[in-house]
């Protein structure tokens, strides 16, 4: 195989040496391109994350109030709330909303399955 570059009026046949070159140079710019992309979206995926956590802290945190705020018009206690109540009322909520973000994951992957075969729901 030969390749050329024009040079102004002429053409002049390229060494192996500088086919490699041009090769190497347009596989290390494809390669920076590859990993400026991956940390883009790992840096995405970081902030998402973050989002996520600080959602979840502020929903648990309204949970709590709205737990405190019940038990104490029944008639109990903060310390009662404290000690006995929340500790349990956390672990159900946790586990609950661990479960709801499992089958989120879940459908979400089969979203993208079913539409990484064509047959499923375009966004």
């Amino acid at each position: 195989m030969r390749d050329y570059i024009p040079l102004s009026h002429e053409v002049r046949e390229q060494t192996p040496q500088e086919i490699e070159q041009r090769r190497a140079a347009a596989s290390a710019a494809s390669q920076k391109l590859i990993d400026d992309r991956i940390k883009r979206e790992a840096a995405q995926q970081a902030a998402r994350d973050a989002a996520d956590r600080e959602r979840g802290a502020a929903e648990l945190g309204a949970y709590r109030e709205r737990s405190l705020a019940a038990v104490l018009a029944a008639g109990g206690t903060p310390s009662d709330f404290e000690q006995r109540v929340w500790p349990d009322m956390k672990a159900e909520y946790l586990k609950a909303r661990a479960v709801e973000g499992m089958t989120a994951r879940e459908r979400r992957v089969e979203e993208l399955y079913q539409r990484m075969k064509g047959g499923g729901p375009q966004r």
